[in-house]
């Protein structure tokens, strides 16, 4: 594989019901170092792939290659309902998901803090948060550990133009460090993405 490929994905099919496709031979390169956008209405499959491809479903034919060793160590996500654990600081959601990891580095959490411009609030709760504190939060907990692609499912669904633009404007600030593949149907995510691919009825177009 190319060095500069961090995952190939060809002739991807699935289906929820195994009768009517969400995926329809899909064929996918992920760039080290780029922000990637996936395009498209809501009920494309979008979201399907890249948890698909992020390994938290499994494809009913095609197939994946990686170039990441150990990649549950080295995929992150972010989801668009942010999925912090209410009970912990935004600190201890970080050292949790470092532990997953298996990767233990507090100084890589506030340097990564310092950068998304939240070291203010790494020991308040989420319920302390803003919308687009909460973001932050979720984007710093999912590169929190050795890794190098994070998976963003419609990262900025719920967020004011202002904090859109944060958001990706941040992805910019680290994509020296992480891949980003966001799958989105908001139109700001285009103008911040290294490439663009547009995704219909299961169809890359």
């Amino acid at each position: 594989m190319n060095e500069n490929i961090i995952l190939t994905a060809e002739g991807i099919f699935y289906s929820y019901d195994k009768k009517n496709p969400v995926l329809k031979g899909l064929d996918i390169k992920v760039l080290k170092n780029e922000i990637l956008t996936l395009y498209g209405p809501s009920g494309s499959g979008k979201s399907t792939l890249i948890y698909i491809l992020g390994g938290l479903l499994t494809q009913d034919a095609g197939k994946i290659l990686y170039n990441i060793e150990d990649k549950k160590r080295k995929i992150g996500f972010v989801f668009q309902n942010y999925n912090m654990l209410n009970e912990l600081t935004v600190f201890e959601n970080c050292k949790v998901a470092q532990n997953i990891r298996s990767f233990d580095d507090d100084r890589q959490i506030f340097d990564y803090a310092e950068k998304i411009g939240i070291t203010d609030i790494l020991y308040r709760y989420p319920a302390e948060l803003s919308v687009g504190q909460l973001q932050r939060s979720a984007v710093l907990r999912s590169i929190s550990g050795p890794v190098e692609l994070v998976f963003c499912d419609e990262p900025t669904g719920s967020l004011d133009s202002e904090n859109k633009r944060n958001v990706f404007e941040l992805f910019s600030q680290l994509k020296e460090y992480v891949a980003f593949f966001v799958v989105s149907h908001d139109e700001v995510s285009k103008k911040y993405a290294d490439r663009v691919l547009n995704m219909s009825d299961g169809i890359i177009l």
